[in-house]
């Protein structure tokens, strides 16, 4: 596909430079020479489309002379199984008049068949077996007459057939046709034989004309010009000025729509999509071989999922306040008086980079009760760690595998949650994994759990935690479950739980640990399980389709060997950024440091890094993608609590008035710097889940954690998304050309 395009890139060069020497010609006086090189310039640029049409159309008869199954037809000699393979392959091949597969050695003529092998056809098999043949123009006039060319089967270096096309050559005059040559004509020939022409020439007959051989073939374009008045010569160089622009579109209508087998195989896909919308079966896998059909595909399922769950939101804003009895969570409303009393006037930088360096200066001075230079992993913890109060706690579930948390636990838990899942009409789960060790076996479990209640499971595979929470936003029941030990050590894991798009948390969590006490799970005939790694393009696209950035910015980006080290990069080089990797192999046990972006300890290769290559920005992502750390160009970490000073300008700017949500561990000026923007701030309690729970109450359009994890609801879907947040950050500080 690259040197598709980097050809009609030449081509749109070669048609400009045609154009400009027109228009000097005319300017100077239009000499004879002038309208020759024009003659000379339209001929070769006929002669280069057809060449480019019969190379494209030579590569598709060779990648179909190397299918396995012809060169398998071929060995064997079947004539049934010859005559089989030809007819699958017609089907491949829009022009195909026929197609045969013929052995070493033919003497037999093909006459049942239109069009009627020749015995022109015949020699060129021959010859074929020999070394490869131009493509020429066969058999007698009528249905017979076709268009033939040859490709060799192979098989470990040796012939053992050939494969002989006859197509229809219509498209020859429609070429020429395009040229849409006035006072003058435009002929292919093969020898004597008039293949195409358009145009007429003057009665006597003289015109000069120039000759130009098409590459790859025995076929001469003439190009008969006219010499005459200067009427005739400004209708000369208005035609100069249209064929480019003709012969160009051309070439792109030829180029695409013969491309090769594996583009067919892409738009079968595409239909497979469309038909898989109308009989509303659930998203599937839909690989493809060309990444320009993906953003197609990827915008038919967005769309798609769009209309679906459009009815399903415009009900829950009119229904208000719902029966939320499962989902009923204790508030803790934090309010802050002297928010109003100090301003934090000393902040008066208005470029992104002015805005954190000054907020640092600050901070540094003193001028805060939370220092950024203060360990985050020191600052107290709302909710507590892995292990101190079971497995079950306030926002998720887990433990340390093998000791507190086991493969039985997360069974139990897949049937408790299917259970519920099924009392609140879902019907499937969507399901993520981290890279730890132990993710795989957990996975099973899980599955297992769910399968057993009757639900069905949509198994995303290997992915970070922000893209389970796109996934499940976007599939029919906005439920799933993502396993994952987050920023903790490698022998730690869990499970972070989403139902009908609400995080499990508090109660709901305790109802789970209730069901699998009293064993009240749902038992039903078990669903299936549908493997679909094919949502990373989407995900991708979409974020692609969101952030604009006004220059390339030099990223390092280290995931710390956690799970976003594989979608991470691709992410951000889809975006337009250099990007310096560091740690992004997959690797369960962190070799190189623990994958917490909170901790200073763990950026010291970051900030090397981003000092040794003078790097832009540097971006940490934790274990499973959903936690950010910001390394500035100087090398100085950002802590959280800045940069929402800096996402809230931003989102404030687009959405005056919003509500923005912050942690208790912020620093307080951070509510200061919120209502200076003209927004409301909210301080509200540590934890994702509790953090989601409120967004989707407030309506905010951003929320953000000392821990990193940062919630746009403006322009994103208002979960914690690390990989989004890095984006939105490069695309604010792309904007400013002193950062």
């Amino acid at each position: 596909m690259g040197r598709i395009l980097t050809m009609l890139a030449a081509t749109a060069v070669t048609m400009i430079l045609i154009v400009g020497g027109g228009l000097y010609g005319l300017s100077s006086g239009k000499t004879a020479k002038i309208r020759e090189d024009s003659a000379t310039a339209v001929a070769n640029a006929a002669a280069l489309t057809l060449s480019q049409q019969i190379s494209l159309l030579n590569r598709t008869l060779n990648k179909m002379a190397q299918d396995p199954e012809v060169v398998v037809a071929v060995t064997t000699a079947n004539p049934v199984l010859l005559s089989n393979e030809a007819a699958r392959l017609e089907k491949y091949f829009p022009d195909a008049l026929k197609i045969r597969l013929l052995l070493p050695g033919v003497n037999d003529l093909d006459e049942n068949s239109t069009p009627r092998m020749g015995f022109a056809d015949l020699d060129m098999v021959r010859e074929t077996f020999a070394n490869e043949q131009p493509p020429g123009i066969q058999g007698y006039e009528g249905t017979d007459r076709h268009l033939a060319l040859t490709a060799r089967v192979m098989q470990n270096d040796r012939v053992v057939g050939v494969l002989l096309a006859s197509l229809n050559y219509d498209f020859f005059s429609k070429s020429l046709q395009a040229a849409a040559v006035k006072n003058g004509v435009i002929e292919l020939r093969q020898g004597d034989l008039v293949l195409g022409r358009s145009g007429q020439r003057n009665n006597d007959g003289n015109d000069p004309y120039i000759q130009t051989r098409v590459v790859g073939t025995s076929w001469d374009i003439y190009h008969y010009y006219a010499v005459g008045s200067d009427l005739a010569d400004l209708s000369l160089n208005t035609t100069l000025i249209i064929v480019p622009a003709l012969l160009m579109l051309l070439a792109v209508f030829f180029t695409y729509r013969r491309l090769s087998d594996f583009l067919a195989q892409d738009l079968e896909t595409v239909l497979n999509v469309s038909k898989d919308m109308m009989i509303l079966k659930s998203p599937s896998s839909y690989p493809v071989n060309f990444k320009e059909v993906t953003a197609i595909i990827t915008a038919m399922m967005r769309f798609k999922r769009a209309l679906d769950q459009a009815n399903t939101e415009a009900s829950v804003r009119n229904k208000g306040e719902l029966d939320l009895s499962f989902d009923q969570v204790t508030h803790y409303e934090f309010n802050n008086p002297n928010v109003e009393e100090h301003q934090f006037s000393n902040l008066t930088a208005t470029s992104p980079a002015e805005i954190l360096a000054e907020a640092r200066a600050l901070l540094d001075n003193g001028q805060t009760d939370a220092p950024d230079n203060r360990p985050m992993d020191m600052l107290p913890a709302t909710t507590p760690a892995y292990g101190s109060t079971g497995i079950y706690r306030p926002c998720d579930i887990g433990g340390i595998v093998g000791e507190t948390f086991s493969v039985e636990d997360v069974h139990n838990i897949g049937r408790a949650f299917g259970t519920a899942a099924k009392k609140q009409g879902c019907k499937v789960v969507a399901m993520g994994r981290d890279g730890r060790l132990s993710s795989p076996a957990l996975a099973d479990a899980l599955a297992q759990g769910i399968l057993s209640t009757g639900l069905n499971v949509l198994n995303i595979g290997k992915v970070p935690t922000p893209m389970l929470y796109f996934v499940a936003q976007h599939t029919e029941c906005r439920t799933g479950i993502m396993i994952t030990g987050s920023h903790n050590p490698p022998d730690y894991n869990g499970l972070k739980l989403i139902l009908n798009g609400d995080m499990l948390m508090g109660d709901k969590i305790q109802q789970l640990q209730q069901c699998i006490a009293d064993q009240d799970y749902t038992i039903a005939d078990a669903g299936r399980v549908e493997n679909n790694d094919g949502y990373t393009h989407e995900y991708i696209g979409t974020i692609a389709d969101d952030i604009h950035i006004a220059r390339p910015m030099l990223v390092v980006l280290d995931c710390g060997n956690g799970v976003g080290g594989e979608l991470g990069p691709h992410l951000l080089q889809a975006l337009g950024c250099e990007v310096v990797e560091l740690f992004c192999e997959v690797d369960g046990s962190f070799p190189n440091h623990s994958p917490d972006p909170s901790k200073a300890d763990n950026l010291a290769e970051l900030i090397a890094s981003v000092k040794h290559y003078k790097a832009d920005l540097g971006i940490a992502f934790d274990g499973d993608g959903d936690r950010l750390g910001v390394v500035d160009s100087n090398g100085y970490i950002i802590s959280p609590d800045r940069l929402m000073m800096l996402f809230a300008k931003e989102v404030l700017g687009n959405r005056p008035g919003a509500e923005i949500i912050y942690d208790v561990k912020c620093t307080r000026h951070l509510a200061e710097q919120i209502t200076k923007y003209g927004g409301r701030p909210t301080m509200w309690k540590t934890g994702s889940a509790f953090m989601r729970a409120k967004i989707k109450e407030t309506g905010a359009a951003l929320a953000g954690e000392m821990s990193g994890h940062i919630f746009f609801n403006e322009r994103w879907f208002g979960f914690a998304d690390a990989l989004y947040a890095a984006a939105r950050l490069i695309e604010i500080m792309s904007k400013d050309v002193r950062s």
